[in-house]
């Protein structure tokens, strides 16, 4: 009882600590996108001042073509950016659900060894309740065969004692009757 309530300490430390860890690993992950999604908001911040700057210097040149030509990149700079952060996004999202797959492989293996463990225990205490149970068995098997050897002596006893009683009796009715018939013919002269 003692090495099972050990072995369910161990366990259960082994899963605090588990637990322990993917807190850990969560927190880092809630960081890591609080600053990715920081790092979107500075690259439109960036992008956005850019773009007044952009506007700024045109409205001064007052180019149309320099303008057109500054929409143009602009607009694929925009969509170079977004592109980034959606492929950031899904690494995220990607390495989150890795992290994820871990911790449940390892709860997983944690709960098959641990079934495993009471398995071998539940084997242990059995073969110790069976062995207890055939040693049982064999100690009653013995009185038993003790007993009726008592109890066939006793009846061996018995049976002696009681034949010696019987030729006693018929030896003492053979005595009487031949003592009778000696006293018949003695009183017979």
């Amino acid at each position: 009882k003692n090495e099972t309530m050990e072995n369910e300490h161990k366990e259960s430390d082994k899963l605090k600590n588990q637990i322990e860890e993917y807190l850990t690993i969560i927190d880092t992950r809630t960081k890591q996108q609080e600053e990715l999604k920081n790092k979107k908001k500075e690259e439109k911040e960036r992008i956005y001042q850019h773009i007044v700057e952009k506007m700024n210097s045109l409205d001064e040149t007052s180019s149309s073509e320099q303008r057109l030509m500054y929409s143009a990149y602009e607009q694929e700079q925009k969509l170079i950016a977004d592109q980034l952060v959606k492929e950031k996004e899904k690494e995220s999202i990607k390495l989150q659900k890795n992290e994820i797959l871990k911790q449940n492989e390892l709860q997983l293996k944690v709960k098959n060894d641990r079934k495993k463990e009471y398995k071998e225990q539940d084997f242990v205490e059995s073969k110790k309740i069976l062995q207890n149970i055939q040693d049982i068995n064999e100690k009653e098997l013995k009185k038993n065969i003790e007993r009726r050897q008592m109890m066939m002596e006793y009846g061996n006893e018995l049976k002696v004692a009681i034949d010696k009683r019987a030729d006693l009796r018929n030896e003492l009715k053979t005595k009487l009757k031949n003592d009778d018939n000696t006293y018949k013919s003695f009183f017979s002269y």
